[in-house]
């Protein structure tokens, strides 16, 4: 379905009267992306779902359109672990995964803050590694952003899949066991200094399997 189809039907079904609508913010400063999203937050409604790619299809942008309130469709999704809404917006732009918010944060970000770093998001960092190593406006990479959240299972997660993103640096040279124990969370800091020893060969120990399975 080309735009111009996706907006005729959404026409059609009376759900927008004109393109200018989508954009147009409520009262509570949504767009309409992010009131069909929200809505599906609510319900998980087929229809709404239908509803959400129309939207989608009619302008991509509204993707990452941040409100008044500096949310976006896209966040919000990730706030709510909505994931067939997130798949449905890496199917429309795969770009998304690389966008910063006006607080230059990524969906990594968002993840690293509530979300353990299970299965369905270490294919979404394993197909774009450098989003691993994208800075926010503090100079943190999702990594720190799971230290400053105290979300263990990010960071228990980060250590079996991708242990190369515990040795990100943030923009001020701070590593994420410092940054943990500058924040007195002696926990997480004494899981660091367990877990350091063993963080290089488990980086050497991946490696080596996929040279292998390339072979």
């Amino acid at each position: 379905m080309t735009q111009e189809e996706a907006l005729k039907e959404l026409i059609d079904r009376k759900i927008i009267e004109k393109f200018d609508d989508l954009k147009q913010e409520n009262y509570h400063c949504d767009n309409k992306l992010q009131e069909y999203v929200r809505a599906y937050c609510e319900e998980n409604a087929a229809e709404t779902y239908e509803i959400i790619s129309l939207i989608v299809d009619a302008d991509t942008s509204l993707i990452t359109r941040e409100n008044s309130n500096r949310h976006s469709a896209l966040f919000d999704a990730i706030l709510h672990d909505k994931r067939p809404i997130i798949d449905l917006f890496l199917e429309k732009n795969p770009s998304i995964v690389f966008y910063q918010d006006s607080r230059k944060q990524t969906m990594l970000h968002y993840f690293a803050r509530r979300t353990q770093f299970d299965k369905y998001v270490l294919n979404i960092a394993r197909k774009n590694p450098k989003a691993l190593k994208t800075y926010d406006f503090r100079g943190f990479a999702p990594v720190h952003i799971a230290v400053d959240s105290s979300n263990p299972k990010f960071l228990e997660g980060l250590f079996k899949r991708c242990p190369q993103a515990l040795l990100i640096k943030t923009q001020t040279d701070q590593s994420a066991s410092e940054l943990a124990f500058k924040k007195g969370d002696y926990k997480t800091s004494q899981w660091f200094h367990a877990v350091q020893p063993t963080i290089k060969a488990r980086i050497e120990s991946m490696k080596s399997k996929s040279t292998e399975k390339t072979k």
